[in-house]
């Protein structure tokens, strides 16, 4: 998803049950800061999937 100045990949693995994020922004701080934003967003509060807040 392309979202300006950085954009992310979220999928599944095809090896590993898991889901691979890889994240691009201008920094390193950004890229932090964009990686703990989508772990908010994915997991939520109470550890489950909720709303998309970054539609």
């Amino acid at each position: 998803m392309d979202k300006g100045d950085w954009w992310f990949n979220l999928r599944p693995s095809n090896t590993e049950p898991l889901l691979r994020l890889n994240v691009e922004a201008p920094d390193e701080v950004a890229c932090a800061a964009h990686v703990a934003e989508l772990q908010a967003a994915i997991t939520g509060a109470d550890g489950a999937t909720g709303a998309d807040p970054l539609a």
